[in-house]
């Protein structure tokens, strides 16, 4: 799953009522799990940012962004295995 198409799948796995908490994260990891390693690192990229389509204030952002600070090192992977 390629980052543009992070939002859009997220929105709709909320609106599917069939599916529990637990399955809908579960999709999630499953999308995580098949994609490539390059892809991953992308997703990196925007780790601790909130979308504007999704309401949140500045507390749930800085909250985020906290954590995501965790993936700096992987950053850092992407930047090691980069063409030069």
């Amino acid at each position: 799953m390629k980052s543009n198409e992070v939002v859009p799948a997220i929105i709709a796995l909320c609106k599917d009522r069939s599916l529990s908490f637990p399955q809908k994260t579960a999709s999630i990891a499953g999308w995580l799990t098949t994609c490539p390693v390059a892809t991953v690192l992308e997703h990196l990229d925007d780790a601790g940012i909130i979308p504007e389509c999704f309401g949140h204030d500045s507390t749930e952002e800085n909250s985020l962004r906290s954590i995501a600070m965790l993936s700096w090192p992987l950053r850092g992977l992407r930047w090691a295995l980069s063409p030069k």
